[in-house]
């Protein structure tokens, strides 16, 4: 009887290990908790019109998720990177850093992640 019983506590042990190790190595598992999503937001900016002057041209960035930061916030960071404006010595805005990520983005979008400190903001920018 006592053996029995050992053996049941051990199975249990096993099967809430083996459940701890899976949520662990799924991938972003703990990053994902920690941001919030935001709306989709159209960017407008200028670009070349081929005669020497420039048009307005509005993108839509998409999938946003931000840590840290307010999505106001990074709709104002990402107006001021499509715009080249307030850019810092990291060579985007506000001295945020920007790599290639990976987590889900529609179809024909690129996943981003830019961050400072404790604060990041998550988005897919339209490949071309």
């Amino acid at each position: 009887m006592e053996s029995s019983r050992r053996y049941g506590i051990g199975i249990l042990a096993n099967a809430v290990a083996l459940i701890a190790l899976v949520g662990a190595l799924t991938p972003g598992a703990q990053a994902s908790g920690s941001f919030s999503s935001c709306a989709n937001k159209p960017v407008k900016f200028q670009i070349e019109d081929g005669s020497g002057g420039t048009r307005p041209y509005t993108t839509v960035v998409k999938a946003i998720s931000v840590k840290n930061v307010t999505c106001a916030q990074a709709y104002e960071f990402l107006r001021f990177s499509y715009n080249q404006e307030k850019i810092g010595s990291t060579g985007y805005p506000q001295n945020y850093k920007c790599e290639s990520a990976e987590f889900k983005v529609p179809l024909g979008y690129i996943p981003t992640i830019c961050s400072k400190g404790g604060k990041a903001i998550k988005y897919g920018v339209q490949g071309g």
